[in-house]
C-alpha cells in the first residue's frame, strides 16, 4: 500500500456498520491497538445479547482494512422523572497508521445518528483523556460531573508495589442471611424499585441477568435475605486494573443501610486474599461504604452526555445522576 503525503496509508475512509464478515479485521484492530481483545463468547454477549437492543458498532475501512471502530450500548434509564432509552458510548479505537484523519469524529457522529434512529434520547459516556476533548470540544457533548472512586485497601504493600499479579476472589460462600444469586427475578426488580435513586439505569431482571449472570466475565451476585425474602443484592467483579489486582463493587442495591453494610462486608471478605483493593462508586449513598472502611480517592471517572432527540435534555444538576461501576464498559 502506498503512503500519503503524511506517511499514512493512502485511500479514502469508508464508514460502515459492523457485520460478521468484518469480525477478523475488527479483532485485528483491537489486538494492534490494545494488545488483546474479547473472546468470541464475550463479544457476542456484550454486543448482541443486550435485552434493550443489540449494540451499535461503526467501522472506518480504508482499502479493505479496518482502520477504526466505535461502539454504543443501550440501557433504559429514569431521567428527569421519565423513562428514556440512553445510548452509552463504549469501546473505540483508531489504528496508529490512520490517526490524525478525523476517524473518531466521523464514527461518533454516525453512531449518534444511528442511536437516535433506534430511539435513544440521550447519549452518555464515561470518557478518557483521548476521547473527551473530541466529544466535548468538537461534537457537542457536555460535562456532567466527576464520579469519585472509593477504595478499601486490603494489602497496602502490594498496592504500592504494583506487581501486576492477576489475583482473584475467594471461593463462594453462603449463609441463610447472605447467599449467592444464580438468576435475578421479580424479587430483585422489587428491591431495585424501592431504592430512591436519582436518575439511573433501570435494573429490571432482563437487564440484570444479561449484564451479570449471563456474562462470561465471572461476576459474583450475592443476595441478602430476611425471612427467606430478598431484601438487597450486590455484584462483585475482579480484574487487573492499572497493574493492581482489584476487586470492584459492580452493583449494590439495598434499600436499608444494614443490608448494604452486610453485603459490602461479604464482598470485602470474598476479595480478601486475592485482591489488593476493592473499589466502588459510592454515589448518593456513601454511608454504608464509609462504615466498613471505604474512603474517597483522588481518582474519578469523567461523566459526559448529549441530548440526541428534539426536546431531550440532560438533568440540570449532575448530582442527580447515579451510576455503578457495572454501568460502565470499563468494569
Amino acid at each position: 500500500m502506498s503512503g500519503g503525503p503524511s506517511g499514512q496509508p493512502a485511500g479514502s475512509i469508508e464508514v460502515m456498520p459492523y457485520g460478521p464478515e468484518l469480525r477478523a479485521g475488527l479483532f485485528a484492530l483491537m489486538r494492534d491497538v490494545w494488545g488483546s481483545w474479547l473472546s468470541d463468547a464475550e463479544f457476542d454477549w456484550w454486543y448482541e445479547g443486550n435485552p434493550v437492543r443489540p449494540g451499535t458498532i461503526s467501522l472506518a475501512v480504508v482499502d479493505g482494512r479496518v482502520a477504526g471502530m466505535l461502539a454504543m450500548s443501550y440501557a433504559r434509564m429514569r431521567l428527569n422523572g421519565q423513562g428514556q432509552v440512553a445510548a452509552f458510548a463504549i469501546d473505540g479505537a483508531t489504528h496508529p497508521d490512520f490517526r490524525g484523519r478525523g476517524i473518531f469524529q466521523k464514527l461518533e457522529l454516525e453512531n449518534e445518528r444511528l442511536a437516535a434512529e433506534a430511539g435513544a434520547e440521550v447519549a452518555v459516556g464515561f470518557t478518557n483523556p483521548q476521547a473527551g476533548p473530541i466529544l466535548v470540544g468538537r461534537v457537542g457533548w457536555e460535562d456532567v460531573r466527576r464520579l469519585r472512586l472509593w477504595v478499601r485497601v486490603l494489602r497496602p504493600l502490594e498496592l504500592v508495589r504494583r506487581r501486576g499479579r492477576p489475583g482473584g476472589l475467594r471461593p463462594r460462600t453462603g449463609t441463610a442471611r447472605l447467599r449467592p444469586i444464580e438468576r435475578f427475578g421479580a424479587e430483585a426488580e422489587n428491591v431495585a424499585s424501592r431504592v430512591r435513586y436519582p436518575d439511573h439505569v433501570v435494573r429490571d431482571a432482563a437487564y440484570l441477568n444479561w449484564r451479570y449472570t449471563e456474562s462470561p466475565r465471572g461476576y459474583r451476585c450475592l443476595g441478602a435475605f430476611r425471612h427467606g425474602r430478598l431484601v438487597g443484592f450486590a455484584v462483585l467483579g475482579h480484574k487487573l486494573y492499572r497493574g493492581i489486582s482489584t476487586a470492584y463493587i459492580a452493583d449494590l442495591v439495598a434499600p436499608e443501610g444494614r443490608d448494604a453494610r452486610a453485603l459490602l462486608r461479604r464482598c470485602v471478605a470474598e476479595a480478601r486474599g486475592g485482591a489488593d483493593a476493592v473499589i466502588a462508586l459510592a454515589g448518593p449513598f456513601p454511608a454504608p461504604f464509609a462504615a466498613i472502611g471505604f474512603v474517597p480517592t483522588p481518582a474519578s471517572i469523567r461523566l459526559i452526555g448529549k441530548p440526541l432527540s428534539r426536546g431531550a435534555r440532560l438533568p440540570a444538576d449532575g448530582k442527580q445522576w447515579h451510576f455503578s461501576l457495572g454501568d460502565s464498559d470499563i468494569f
